[in-house]
């Protein structure tokens, strides 16, 4: 869905980056709630974090649950509530949040050591992903299992279309598999890359997807036609991370090559080079304005940074 908002094209080279200080370990997942006032971070210190953008401040962030509750892989937020947000543990727990409360709104013991998620943009159905390629569908009302499917082939991150008839998978056979959502049935393949698929995003104004994969390259492709519009292949490690911004007329991606790169969703032409001091984690763009959070591996620090402030 496009965004009303109407914000002018930023000066990147004048846009400022913070340092977010909090967690004793590398962030490994990060993402904005729909209003885009905060953002979520998962760490291996076992943590997981809300900030407030408009007091960034450690002091003013929340600590969510407990340590003890094992490795988060995964933080997403429901696209139709600004307080409500899934974490997905490595340990097969899948815990439902309001962040104004210190315990979980619904648990769900999975049968799977799952390692992404996604949430329907109803607010309706999340699915969870587990290493062994098996994709759990949550009914997110009830806070159950509906069904689960099981992918033959290595598969790595997924999320629905916009008017959620659709759902997307990107495989490790370097193809992006469609299929019908509820029925599950098998719709079209994206062969669109030469090796694994690793991160797909939609654009919010739902022209457009982008598959970043092992090849080092990022495809963009025409959602009525599915033709690969243009390649940005500036990358010399695999694709690790990327999404669009709030407008669609940027689109971020990162690897291990310590920085990321923000190009023109047109054309592909690199906009701004934003330095990493480490291989990239995860990237995400505020839903409301042109900033990127982004964590990055560093020995010394969470590697958390937001820019565009």
């Amino acid at each position: 869905m496009s965004s009303s908002i109407i914000e002018p094209v930023p000066n990147f080279s004048e846009l400022r980056t913070r340092d977010l200080h909090g967690h004793q370990g590398s962030v490994r997942s990060l993402g904005w709630n729909v209003s885009g006032h905060r953002l979520a971070t998962s760490s291996n210190d076992s943590t997981v974090r809300i900030w407030n953008l408009d007091r960034l401040d450690f002091k003013f962030s929340t600590e969510l649950g407990s340590r003890s509750s094992g490795l988060v892989e995964q933080v997403v937020w429901d696209p139709t509530h600004s307080d409500r947000l899934m974490t997905v543990y490595s340990g097969k727990t899948i815990r439902f949040w309001d962040y104004r409360s210190a315990k979980p709104i619904a648990e769900i013991q999975s049968d799977y050591n799952n390692i992404y998620g996604s949430w329907s943009p109803s607010g309706r159905y999340c699915c969870v992903g587990s290493r062994d390629d098996m994709l759990s569908f949550i009914d997110a009302r009830e806070w159950q299992i509906m069904q689960t499917f099981q992918q033959p082939c290595e598969t790595n991150e997924c999320c629905w279309s916009f008017s959620e008839d659709l759902f997307f998978m990107t495989t490790g056979l370097g193809t992006v598999q469609v299929i019908e959502w509820p029925s599950l049935q098998r719709v079209y393949e994206i062969k669109a890359h030469t090796s694994n698929c690793y991160c797909i995003d939609i654009s919010p104004d739902n022209q457009r997807i982008a598959v970043g994969g092992a090849d080092a390259i990022v495809t963009l492709w025409d959602t009525d036609e599915w033709i690969c519009q243009s390649s940005i292949t500036r990358s010399t490690y695999p694709i690790r991370s990327l999404g669009f911004s709030f407008d669609s007329r940027f689109l971020a991606s990162g690897s291990e090559d310590r920085y990321i790169d923000i190009a023109d969703t047109l054309t592909g032409e690199q906009i701004w080079k934003q330095p990493t001091n480490g291989p990239l984690n995860k990237l995400a763009w505020n839903p409301t304005k042109h900033i990127l959070a982004y964590a990055f591996t560093e020995p010394t620090s969470s590697g958390l940074k937001i820019f565009g402030i």
